[in-house]
């Protein structure tokens, strides 16, 4: 089974050098983006030298069927535990 899974991602720079940017979750939706990004342009003023930009990312998933990590599971061999460096 696939689906599509899509977030906005406000990003904040200040003259040009990347500040931060929204987690996915922050954003889900068209509406929540344009909430988000108008408050943060209120608080991050362009005639200081803020930059508010945002992006609509979007990506596919797919499922895999419980079958095919049977068989997966199945063919591997035995995990190796983590031994830390002497």
């Amino acid at each position: 089974m696939a689906g599509m899974e899509s977030h906005w991602e406000v990003n904040v720079s200040f003259k040009g050098m990347h500040f931060f940017a929204t987690a996915p979750r922050s954003a889900w939706s068209e509406t929540d983006a344009r909430i988000l990004s108008a408050e943060l342009y209120r608080r991050f003023p362009e005639a200081e030298g803020w930059t508010v930009t945002v992006t609509r990312w979007e990506g596919r998933g797919f499922e895999v069927p419980r079958e095919a990590i049977k068989a997966n599971a199945e063919n591997m061999p035995e995990r190796v535990p983590f031994a830390p460096k002497e």
